[in-house]
């Protein structure tokens, strides 16, 4: 009530309109694990419910979903370990088979080096806030169809002398990908589908004991999305996906006192299909420190946004917070 696309309005007149939407949605969910020998498992899943939403425009909508998942842990030989998976999903009237295998190697078993790789193919349906939901200023899209892809990865971790070193490359390609784009004219974001897209990128992280109770971590992720649907706008970067972050954390435990110093990097991210709209640049510092008062009570201190940047905004233009302060008492047993 009293919200428009362009700020505030009084609540009730003509042009500020009350909306009354509902939506809800019940789960039941079971798993059983079936061990077998040593080194070998099974796990059968299913999970079933029905999702409801009615008010608004929207009108009156219901839907049953359900799941079944097949995963197994299997070791043929010496340091070699698969994860065949399957999954079928029902959601309403459309379905959906998703079949997976990974595998992880190391050429010494409990060694420093571990190879990880994967294939597999993913079904989502869009959900009911996606189709029917109006959600501040996001609109729905009654018209959403599944996405659907194909996956692949590989990766490497290296652990020796308390460092560890991962990194791991992956590659997508979609059909129907439901991506969120911003209409300048409405001042609304929309999920739509994109006719075909691909998504490649690579993640690279690190950590390292300096002594005395000090650790440092990086991490950094690249991310290329681009959309290959036929047209003027064949290889542009999609919306809302960031190309590049990058974070670092130095950290310090001991028996009495902790603290920490992080900061993150994110690089201007897309907020549109058509090149008019971005994200800026922004880069974030947080800290916190902490004593042991008295046997297992811990005080702690931790300030977010140390820089007080008030022109931070999330993906979707809403407002983030100046610095802010906490205060907290912690009991670890």
């Amino acid at each position: 009530s009293g919200v428009q696309p362009f700020g505030d309005c009084a609540d009730g007149d003509p042009g500020c309109p009350r909306s009354d939407q509902r939506g809800s949605a019940a789960r039941a969910e079971g798993e059983l694990h079936l061990p077998i020998g040593s080194s070998q498992s099974v796990d059968l899943g299913v999970s079933g419910g029905e999702d409801r939403v009615h008010g608004g425009d929207a009108g009156a909508h219901a839907r049953g979903a359900i799941s079944l998942a097949l995963r197994g842990e299997l070791a043929p030989s010496a340091g070699l370990s698969l994860y065949p998976a399957l999954r079928l999903d029902a959601v309403g009237r459309q379905t959906g088979v998703s079949p997976a295998l990974a595998a992880a190697w190391a050429p010494r078993p409990d060694g420093p080096l571990t190879v990880r790789a994967g294939w597999g193919l993913s079904f989502r349906a869009p959900s009911f806030n996606e189709l029917y939901l109006a959600t501040g200023t996001i609109a729905p899209n009654p018209d959403l169809q599944p996405e659907r892809a194909w996956s692949v990865d590989l990766g490497a971790s290296l652990r020796a002398a308390g460092v560890s070193v991962s990194a791991d490359l992956f590659w997508s390609s979609w059909r129907d990908l439901i991506v969120y784009e911003l209409n300048p004219s409405a001042n609304r974001v929309r999920p739509l589908n994109i006719g075909r897209a691909h998504i490649a990128g690579a993640e690279l992280q690190a950590a390292l004991p300096l002594g005395r109770g000090f650790s440092v971590e990086l991490a950094y992720t690249w991310l290329q999305a681009l959309n290959q649907r036929p047209g003027e706008r064949q290889d542009a970067q999609l919306a809302y996906r960031t190309p590049h972050e990058l974070r670092a954390r130095l950290a310090h435990r001991s028996d009495r006192l902790e603290g920490y110093a992080e900061g993150s990097f994110t690089s201007a991210t897309p907020r549109n299909d058509y090149g008019t709209a971005t994200l800026p640049a922004q880069l974030v510092f947080n800290a916190g420190a902490g004593v042991r008062a008295a046997g297992p009570l811990w005080l702690d201190v931790e300030v977010k946004n140390v820089l007080d940047d008030q022109t931070l905004e999330d993906l979707f233009q809403y407002p983030l917070p100046g610095r802010s302060i906490a205060m907290i008492a912690r009991v670890r047993l």
